[in-house]
């Protein structure tokens, strides 16, 4: 039904609903106009990178050798890349969605310490997501490594190996004394 509607009314239409929300934004300003317009920015990128990719897909080679002439050589196979929009943080980026990135980074206490300042958006090729894994989860690499970030690790990573869980060890091991259930 509404793909029968002239376009002239649907133009219509669109402007009337932009006039009324920029009357509701003159009325109710948010309250931080920057983080409100990266969050519009973000969404228009993701829409684009939704609705047509950056780059073709392309494949370059994992691990690459010389043999005994000098000649390089591929060892291992092609990796499938995909070009898309990364989102760039002081310390992080994000491949892929934008809208998700800039949300995650906004809406949960302590990630922006965590990432750092929001730089920009880049568009760049990344490894493509395999079939298997979630095309919507939020892929971060860290650009910097963190002392305390790198020791929570550590720390885990011993934990698991003990076969301790973490509740357990806040619960029953941290004041406990004897040496072999210390973990540094």
């Amino acid at each position: 039904m509404e793909e029968n509607r002239p376009v002239a009314e649907l133009q219509e239409e669109i402007s009337k609903t932009i006039k009324e929300l920029q009357v509701f934004y003159k009325n109710n300003p948010p309250v931080d106009v920057e983080i409100e317009k990266l969050k519009l920015i973000a969404t228009a990128l993701q829409y684009l990178e939704e609705k047509q990719r950056a780059f073709p897909k392309t494949y370059i080679p994992t691990d690459k050798g010389l043999d005994m002439f000098g000649n390089e050589i591929v060892i291992r196979e092609y990796q499938r890349m995909r070009g898309g929009i990364i989102t760039m943080f002081e310390k992080a980026e994000c491949y892929g969605s934008p809208r998700d990135a800039i949300n995650y980074w906004l809406n949960k206490r302590g990630r922006r310490k965590a990432f750092g300042e929001f730089v920009g958006f880049v568009y760049g090729e990344y490894p493509s997501p395999d079939s298997n894994s979630a095309a919507a989860r939020v892929n971060f690499v860290f650009t910097m490594q963190e002392p305390h970030i790198e020791a929570r690790k550590k720390h885990k990573k011993n934990l698991t190996k003990k076969k301790i869980k973490k509740w357990e060890y806040e619960r029953y091991l941290k004041r406990n004394t004897i040496r072999s259930f210390l973990c540094p």
